[in-house]
């Protein structure tokens, strides 16, 4: 089994201790930092896997901390796992928005991280030896990479898996609800308003090229890939 690096940001370690002690019996690699600059040392000696935000030691709140970690972050790789209060559906929208890739529910349970960790490629899709292509957008595989024509489109870990499933649907209608178990969710584990949330991410990644009018809405279902 691969060993998986993990990052836990929280002002207080033994919050998380449980999780950590799990995974470090499994063999996975985990770091901590109680903030941001601490953090920042850390990613720059090794990018991890997966990041696990708690309870950050500083100024910066939750969303905050997700926009500054995603630059730091290889393009494509890199989990953002934000753990929020029950019932924080508006800081959960504005951590995904930010660059998380999910959030989950406190307590943390020790078993769902372990589970996330040694998902393959830690949340990131599994490559595949083939090209996906939708008028100007080309999903590499095998790379992990998108392109709208000649210009590289940078997306993170939920943003590439929900590119792929619309890519994987062309001219479909795809209900909020499909969205969500494409992404690894349970419907009951994820607000479908999140899903919206990721769905901006997405077409703001697109904008620069010029294709985010190719995401649809359709009223009150959901979203279908379209126009090229």
């Amino acid at each position: 089994m691969m060993r998986t690096r993990v990052l836990m940001i929280d002002r207080k370690p033994l919050w998380l201790a449980d999780a950590a002690d799990l995974l470090m019996r499994a063999q996975h690699a985990v770091t901590r930092a109680a903030d941001l600059e601490a953090a920042r040392i850390i990613i720059s000696d090794r990018a991890p896997a997966l990041i696990l935000i708690g309870r950050p030691s500083g100024d910066l709140c939750r969303h905050e901390l997700c926009a500054a970690l995603r630059p730091l972050l290889p393009a494509g790789q890199g989990v953002i796992i934000v753990a929020l209060p029950r019932g924080a559906t508006l800081t959960a929208i504005r951590c995904l928005d930010e660059g998380a890739d999910a959030t989950i529910e406190e307590p943390v349970d020790p078993y769902d991280i372990l589970l996330r960790a040694e998902a393959p490629h830690s949340g990131q899709v599994i490559q595949q030896s083939h090209v996906l292509r939708y008028g100007a957008l080309t999903m590499d595989l095998d790379t992990v990479k998108v392109h709208a024509g000649k210009q590289r489109v940078d997306l993170g870990p939920t943003a590439f898996r929900l590119l792929r499933t619309f890519l994987e649907n062309p001219e479909q209608m795809l209900s909020r609800r499909e969205l969500i178990v494409s992404l690894g969710h349970t419907e009951a584990s994820v607000n479908k308003k999140m899903v919206d949330s990721q769905v901006r991410r997405l077409r703001s990644a697109m904008a620069p090229a010029g294709l985010a009018n190719l995401i649809v809405t359709v009223a009150s279902i959901g979203y279908m890939l379209s126009g090229a």
